[in-house]
């Protein structure tokens, strides 16, 4: 009888920790971000944003900037940000595109990228770049009313 007890109690433990949230954490080191450099956000529509969001990475430093066309999305869950999930038809270049002082660089991220239609919530949209081989993370907060 103990057995079967414990073996019951296990199976509801294994089944409410895999209802957990499922996400991954995100990769984002907040002290890996830098002062002259901003990322700013546009969307397809002032007051939502609704199926995309334009991200725009501004160089205001004296060095040139490294990155590619590759961004993720993030939602803001219980104090955490998490990675959302691209679809697996989403593919990015390995182009590298350089960034120039005072010049920028804008990609278009597209909501229907997701795998799952983003619900309600705070996101930022976060991109990578590297000054003199040292990475760092740009990101921006927007947020979905509806």
């Amino acid at each position: 009888m103990r057995l079967l007890t414990i073996s019951v109690l296990c199976a509801v433990l294994l089944l409410l920790t895999s209802c957990g949230n499922r996400l991954p954490l995100s990769l984002v080191d907040e002290t890996r971000q830098r002062t002259d450099v901003t990322f700013t956000l546009s969307s397809d529509n002032a007051e939502e944003v609704t199926s995309s969001v334009n991200g725009k990475l501004n160089n205001n430093s004296t060095s040139d900037l490294e990155c590619n066309d590759k961004y993720s999305i993030e939602k803001f869950v219980d104090g955490q940000w998490y990675q959302l999930e691209l679809n697996e038809s989403t593919y990015f270049t390995d182009a590298a595109i350089m960034i120039p002082p005072s010049k920028s660089n804008t990609i278009i991220a597209k909501l229907s990228t997701l795998q799952d239609t983003p619900k309600a919530g705070n996101y930022r949209l976060v991109r990578k770049y590297s000054v003199d081989d040292v990475e760092y993370y740009a990101t921006a907060e927007f947020e979905i009313t509806s």
